[in-house]
């Protein structure tokens, strides 16, 4: 039908229709990652403004495709199949600003701890491991970008429909020509598996990779049974634990086994989902297990919904370009599963195994290795020390080649330059690289000493398309550059103040930082102060401590220079207090200049 295969069968009504477009998460990159979902939220907009219908249509991003869907009478579907495809065709990008605004609120309101963890840890920010990442197309995407997307992935060329009832008289698709487009490549990183990580505060998952097909369908809803036996009713370590079956290309498939285990409970059940996932590859399951599953199978064939599942099936295996089997080929081929082929599939999937275990649980687990904490290696270049009193001892490292964060146990974070997936930045200076793996460095220049020359070279090096901007519009913008150590405000400069000390002996101490205007005269008060009381009390002080004072004072008229500070974190700035002038210390100077005055008057 205009270019887009069709599936239908007669079912009771109302009828329901599906549109599917092979286009995903997936397909995106990190600074694009949202962009389908814009597309869609676009698409659909005009169609929601009908409040009838918009009971009974809904569209969704999955990972690796996008779905259009309705129920109704034929006429309300073919109006609905006409309205969804001009829409798509000529999307109301005057929308857009709203658009994005709608679904950044969504994120901002979803909880944490995606149990897509998984796909971050073995695939990176790439391919499946996007879904654990911000939507940061949702942060600069424009028209041009967002109406390409449109024109290239959702046209006739890459869509399937099908539908629970005869095609509707009338009927018209509205979409460009285009082609098809296959599932991507997936490309995992090169950890050591099994592996485990730490990832949330309680529950435990472990992921496994294994040729589809059926002995591994089969074997996993048998693994399913056993969690749920153990975990749920013998021990009593988890509410909901499952295991799942996930098609992620032609050749792959995710067996997935989550528990919801409170913290205390978590390892013994990380261990279950471990010993039982183990069990099944080296013995497989029994005869009676292997029965079971098949007869729930065949009653699941029985039920009235079978057909449009069946029919669901049909039209994935178009869109994926897969060769299509019958109900009696695959119940054939699911029927002549022996337990020895489950295990084999189960034993080659084993190997592949991530497992995440709480934050708080150490990773000694026998038989997997934790993930490297470090990434990549160490750059040879141009040192960036940490600003005293920053709170960290990490350094930085960068050159013409990358950029490298080495903390102080000897984890390094380190990525050339091209390899930067995305680079945020805000504009009061701070700045997120982020490598091909996911991993992150982080940039506060008022935690850094001399921080300019990095932050020229992270402009200078980074590729144009990664730059993301992270200000939430109609914030009150920043000026570009230092922020205060303080209170987040700009404009601000680096400084230091000479704060001498003596008593018999003399101390040299210095205190430095990044300050804007009111925190920094504060900050001048505060050691003008101590240095009034404390810098005269040996003969050194009494030559050294006008010197610190003459030199602070300087310093004093670079912030006076400054421009009022833009105060937009909510952090209070220092209190400036009353001026030095008025400050009983200024009585110490004051006593000595008379002492000198009347020892050397001429008499």
């Amino acid at each position: 039908m205009d270019g887009v295969p069709v599936f239908w069968l007669e079912m009771p009504a109302p009828v329901r229709a599906m549109l599917i477009f092979r286009v995903g998460q997936v397909d995106e990159t990190l600074p694009t990652h949202g962009i389908t979902h814009l597309v869609e939220h676009l698409a659909m907009y005009p169609l929601m403004q009908n409040l009838e219908a918009a009971n009974r249509i809904n569209a969704r991003v999955e990972p690796f495709r996008t779905r259009f869907m309705a129920s109704g009478t034929p006429e309300e579907i073919a109006t609905f199949l006409a309205d969804v495809t001009t829409s798509l065709s000529n999307l109301p990008l005057d929308r857009l600003e709203n658009e994005k605004k709608v679904l950044r609120t969504e994120a901002a309101n979803r909880t944490g701890g995606s149990l897509k963890a998984a796909w971050s840890w073995r695939f990176g920010a790439a391919g499946p491991g996007l879904l654990d990442f911000d939507e940061l197309g949702l942060r600069w995407l424009g028209p041009e970008p967002i109406n390409q997307w449109a024109q290239d992935r959702f046209t006739a060329g890459n869509a399937v429909l099908w539908l629970s009832g005869p095609v509707p008289e009338n009927l018209k698709l509205n979409l460009r020509p285009g082609t098809r487009k296959p599932l991507p490549e997936l490309s995992q990183l090169p950890s050591k598996t099994p592996a485990v990580y730490q990832q949330g505060d309680r529950w435990v998952l472990l992921s496994m990779l294994g040729a589809r097909g059926s002995a591994l369908a089969v074997g996993t809803r048998i693994l399913d049974g056993r969690l749920r036996e153990r975990l749920r009713h013998q021990q009593s370590l988890a509410y909901e634990v499952n295991a799942s079956y996930q098609r992620l290309n032609s050749e792959l498939a995710e067996i997935t086994s989550f528990a919801d285990s409170l913290a205390p409970s978590a390892r013994e059940a990380a261990g279950a989902l471990v010993e039982l996932a183990r069990s099944l590859a080296e013995s497989g399951p029994t005869a009676q297990e292997l029965s079971a599953v098949l007869a729930e199978r065949r009653r699941m064939n029985e039920h009235p919904e079978a057909p449009l599942a069946r029919l669901e099936q049909v039209a994935m295996e178009e869109l994926e370009g897969l060769e299509p089997k019958t109900v009696a080929e695959l119940d054939a081929e699911a029927d002549a599963l022996t337990p020895g082929e489950i295990a084999a599939a189960f034993k080659a999937s084993f190997p592949t195994s991530y497992l995440s275990l709480p934050r708080e649980i150490p990773m000694t687990v026998e038989g997997f290795t934790p993930v490297p904490a470090s990434s990549g290696a160490r750059i040879k270049g141009v040192r960036v020390d940490p600003m005293p009193g920053s709170g960290h001892s990490d350094v930085i490292d960068f050159s013409t080649e990358g950029i490298s964060l080495m903390q102080p146990n000897r984890t390094v974070i380190g990525m050339r330059w091209p390899e930067v997936a995305v680079a945020l930045w805000w504009s009061d200076g701070r700045r997120t690289l982020i490598g091909p793996d996911g991993s992150g460095i982080n940039i506060i220049p008022a935690k850094w000493r001399s921080v300019e020359s990095l932050l020229a070279a992270i402009r200078q090096w980074v590729p144009a398309d990664r730059w993301i901007p992270m200000d939430e519009p109609g914030t009150l913008p920043r000026q570009e550059g230092p922020i205060c150590a303080i209170c987040e405000s700009t404009p601000a400069i680096e400084v230091t103040f000479q704060d001498t000390r003596s008593l018999l002996m003399i101390w040299f101490k210095r205190v430095h930082g990044v300050l804007c205007r009111d925190c920094g005269i504060a900050k001048f008060r505060e050691v003008q102060r101590r240095v009034l009381v404390r810098g005269w009390w040996s003969i050194p002080g009494l030559l050294a401590t006008p010197i610190a004072l003459l030199y602070n004072t300087v310093v004093y008229f670079r912030f006076k220079r400054l421009a009022v500070p833009i105060h937009s974190s909510g952090i209070t700035p220092l209190p400036k207090g009353r001026t030095v002038w008025l400050d009983p210390g200024m009585l110490i100077p004051a006593g000595l200049a008379l002492a000198l005055i009347w020892i050397f008057w001429p008499r």
